[in-house]
């Protein structure tokens, strides 16, 4: 599978090396069998991507088809900034709305950037005290439930004991005044999300001793028009979350990965 794209800017010799490395590794999984032998636990303890990152990824390009892929707005980010970077270049997409919906699929929460980590949980705490903002967040850090202890009501927060294969973040924004009798109970009307508004921002793989990450960002109206359409490609996305026993948890004990 090709994936060459361009870069300019300040930062094009950055984002050139981080998109060689991701498209290297991609390679290598998209041309290896069915069965990928990988070394699990010192993949884990060096915080490696696993095989099982890039499977998620073949599959998510091919919804999208490649050609759409390499059009996606990029953006290298380095966590070792004074100000969370993600918010100063995705932050915008969250403060325009009243009503929001946010998931986030992540690792440890910047845990080992405290800066970064407590300027991401004040903003969303903010947001969900004065704006009806519903909050979740799936992660490995067992420590995030006590910094949302008081937002229990507007946040969930779900601790998981294994790696996630994809890492994203979620804006469902809504703009009708209806939602403010369905936020009351809970629940937003999936009927009032406004589509080119709303955002799906995905991380690549990437080893943890790398200050920069690589993010794509796109809105669902952006979606609509991708082959796959807007709802199998969500669909797709949010299953990634989930604990596939089978497919992930089981064959990882054995240094296997599956495509």
């Amino acid at each position: 599978m090709k994936l060459e794209r361009d870069f300019d800017g300040p930062d094009k010799e950055r984002q050139k090396k981080l998109w060689e490395g991701f498209k290297n590794n991609f390679n290598v999984i998209h041309n290896a069998g069915r069965f990928i032998r990988y070394p699990d636990k010192r993949f884990q303890d060096k915080g490696i991507p696993s095989p099982r990152q890039y499977i998620v990824w073949e599959k998510l390009i091919n919804m999208i088809e490649v050609e759409n892929f390499l059009k996606l707005d990029m953006k290298s980010i380095s966590i070792y900034d004074n100000e969370l970077l993600l918010l100063k270049h995705y932050g915008k997409l969250m403060d325009s709305y009243h009503f929001s919906d946010i998931t986030f699929v992540c690792g440890y929460f910047w845990k080992g950037k405290k800066i970064c980590r407590g300027e991401m949980i004040n903003k969303l705490k903010e947001n969900i005290n004065t704006k009806n903002w519903k909050l979740k967040i799936h992660t490995q850090d067992n420590f995030l439930k006590k910094d949302f202890s008081e937002q229990n009501k507007h946040c969930k927060i779900r601790c998981v004991p294994y790696r996630m294969d994809l890492h994203y973040i979620i804006i469902k924004n809504f703009s009708s005044k209806k939602n403010t009798s369905c936020s009351k109970k809970g629940k937003f009307d999936d009927n009032e999300i406004d589509t080119k508004n709303s955002y799906i921002i995905l991380e690549l793989p990437h080893t943890e001793k790398y200050y920069f990450r690589h993010y794509v960002c796109f809105s669902f109206e952006d979606a609509k028009n991708f082959p796959c359409g807007k709802d199998s490609l969500l669909s797709f996305i949010e299953q990634q979350r989930k604990s596939h026993l089978l497919s992930r948890s089981l064959p990882s004990r054995f240094d296997l990965a599956i495509k």
